[in-house]
């Protein structure tokens, strides 16, 4: 005859022999402990809680990425039905079209969205704003231009410089009456 059938109280299961008293080890590592509760089945393992110190206090305050009032579309459109397809920065007369006209910013783009409006944007086409990149400012960019031959003469060039002013504070009256009270965030 085999051992006598117990039913376990914890599964519900039914095991042969006796159950056997939680046993309690304790090991030189005194911060972990393994409670054995019977024959097959797995230890609890204990930790023990250590306070934790928030981690919210100690992380800087969020940084909220600020959305555009208009996208580059609305501003790539609104600046060519305005001054039509030229340049900023060289003068040169472009087709309508985003992939020889681009929408360029002035002061480099820093990738949170809080220079991505109209203020902050010229177009360019692809020359010119491939020697910008995040490198030059607008007069460097202007010179280059010169240097490179896309602008002809000294007089065309201070012209054109003139006419970058014009159009950026034209961006920038533009931004005033299209910006809302609240900045949304």
């Amino acid at each position: 005859m085999g051992l006598p059938l117990h039913k376990h109280p914890d599964l519900g299961i039914i095991t042969e022999g006796e159950l056997i008293e939680s046993v309690e080890s304790r090991f030189e590592n005194a911060d972990k402990v393994i409670k054995v509760r019977g024959f097959n089945d797995l230890p609890e393992r204990k930790t023990p809680v250590e306070e934790q110190k928030p981690i919210i206090k100690s992380l800087p305050p969020p940084q909220f990425k600020r959305k555009a009032v208009e996208t580059s579309d609305t501003i790539w459109q609104a600046f060519v039905d305005e001054w039509e397809t030229a340049c900023w920065y060289c003068g040169t007369e472009k087709a309508p079209d985003r992939r020889e006209l681009h929408l360029d910013h002035i002061e480099p783009n820093k990738g949170d969205g809080t220079n991505d409006d109209c203020f902050n944007r010229a177009l360019a086409c692809a020359p010119c704003n491939s020697d910008k990149g995040n490198n030059l400012d607008v007069r460097a960019t202007i010179d280059k231009a010169f240097a490179d031959g896309r602008i002809q003469t000294e007089a065309r060039r201070n012209e054109i410089e003139r006419g970058f002013r014009e159009r950026h504070e034209w961006a920038k009256i533009r931004w005033t009456y299209i910006k809302p009270n609240k900045l949304p965030i």
